[in-house]
């Protein structure tokens, strides 16, 4: 997926600027991750470097998420919570998550 050395490329739409630290901290040993707001409209980009797109579907319009699903070809819709969501990019990377991360669901 990325070159040795490089950490896969990982979007989540739909975290507050103050949600971000969580999976951060839980993930960010492993992937480079790009925080977009559904709030600020900030658009994301599109590259062969992101391995995959995560968005929030209890904060992302219906809108937005059409307009991601055609510019990406890895999108995963994710309707629970923060905890949820790091256990499955975990899942989805097969990453060894430590159990210090607490619960934020």
């Amino acid at each position: 997926m990325a070159s040795l050395g490089t950490k896969p490329k990982v979007v989540i739409v739909g975290l507050l600027p103050s949600q971000h630290r969580v999976p951060s901290k839980a993930l960010g040993r492993w992937l480079a991750l790009q925080f977009v707001s559904t709030q600020t409209g900030r658009k994301v980009r599109a590259g062969s470097s992101t391995a995959r797109v995560y968005i929030m579907t209890r904060f992302a319009k219906h809108g937005m998420t059409e307009r991601l699903q055609d510019q990406f070809a890895d999108v995963v819709l994710h309707s629970g919570g923060i905890s949820q969501l790091i256990r499955r990019i975990a899942a989805d990377f097969n990453l060894s998550l430590d159990k210090t991360h607490d619960s934020h669901d």
